[in-house]
């Protein structure tokens, strides 16, 4: 496959086989493969006069058949700018804090909590206000740090349950300011409800309903 999209490529492979000259019904099967995949037509559409609401839905339906794009992509696609991705660039970002690459899909969901039309996956939902991804940045900047200093977490994959970094997403972003005590009673809530399990459901219902 390395060499079927180029024709020079092929023909070159096919020289340097040491048994091409005995397997010309093999040879000309490679040839017909090479050919179908380099004048294979890919359908294309235009579509005109539709708000951007259907656009949406169409593009997230389209990319979610098959082998599915992530949410994550899908959000980069309709709302990056000029090949922006603003999710990776925020991840990008919280690295510097040493608690890991977050995943970009983690990442959305974080966002989810403070704009909750976020968690529509029909494609239907409105572009998040502009500030949602620099409110999610800021948050998370503030729960990571409180998870590394003061429950003593140094990656975010070391994280028994993701539900508290999304939740502790919107409280931050609700109540920013540096507290140790606030601080010590969150390491004792992420490691209780470890040990619990009860932070094992992060599904979309649950996370709103906390986040109320």
């Amino acid at each position: 496959l390395n060499v079927l999209g180029d024709s020079v490529k092929q023909l070159k492979w096919i020289h340097a086989w040491p048994y091409a000259g005995g397997q010309e019904e093999l040879v000309n099967r490679a040839f017909e493969v090479g050919k179908a995949l380099r004048e294979f037509e890919v359908p294309a559409y235009i579509v005109e006069g539709v708000d951007q609401r259907v656009l949406r839905l169409i593009f997230t339906r389209v990319n979610t058949g098959g082998v599915a794009m992530h949410e994550s992509e899908i959000f980069e696609a309709l709302y990056g700018d000029e090949g922006d991705k603003p999710i990776q660039s925020a991840v990008s970002r919280l690295c510097e804090l040493g608690f890991g690459q977050l995943e970009a899909d983690l990442f959305l969901r974080c966002c989810a909590t403070l704009d909750p039309s976020l968690n529509k996956t029909d494609g239907a939902a409105a572009k998040p206000p502009s500030d949602v991804m620099r409110r999610t940045e800021a948050a998370l900047r503030r729960a990571i740090l409180a998870i590394k200093e003061a429950a003593g977490i140094p990656h975010w994959r070391l994280l028994p349950y993701r539900a508290p970094l999304m939740l502790l997403t919107a409280f931050f972003d609700r109540f920013p300011d540096d507290d140790a005590s606030v601080d010590r009673r969150l390491a004792h809530w992420i490691w209780r409800g470890a040990l619990t399990g009860e932070h094992s459901d992060s599904s979309n219902a649950r996370i709103r309903r906390l986040v109320k």
